[in-house]
């Protein structure tokens, strides 16, 4: 192998130990590991919402929220209705990591439709 494919190959191998020692730790703690669909339906109980999509590794969640709730409301408010609503599971680690990638009014969300 070369130095690339080397350096390559050890990046792959200690992140692949971060996750192993991640999901450990979640098992010793006896946390569970969330589910894209558990995050999306906790997100729905927080928010009445049109369209939620929700991708993640069981640590690190990205979402995709169009809610009418976000009408009249500036970015930052619009993710602390969602945040402040998931604020005990957020605490207690049972869901590590949310990231908001787009938070939309339905209106919104059409025209980036379009």
């Amino acid at each position: 192998m070369n130095y690339v494919s080397d350096t390559i190959f050890s990046k792959l191998a200690m992140l692949s130990g971060i996750i192993l020692y991640n999901a450990a730790m979640f098992l010793k703690q006896g946390i569970q590991m969330l589910t894209p669909e558990q995050v999306k339906s906790l997100i729905e109980g927080v928010a009445a919402c049109e369209h939620v999509e929700v991708e993640g590794d069981g640590h690190h969640f990205f979402a995709v929220i169009v809610s009418s709730e976000f009408e009249g409301k500036a970015r930052l408010a619009r993710h602390r209705l969602i945040k402040d609503g998931l604020k005990a599971q957020l605490a207690s680690n049972e869901l590590h990591a949310l990231s908001i990638s787009v938070a939309a009014t339905p209106a919104e969300w059409a025209a980036k439709q379009q």
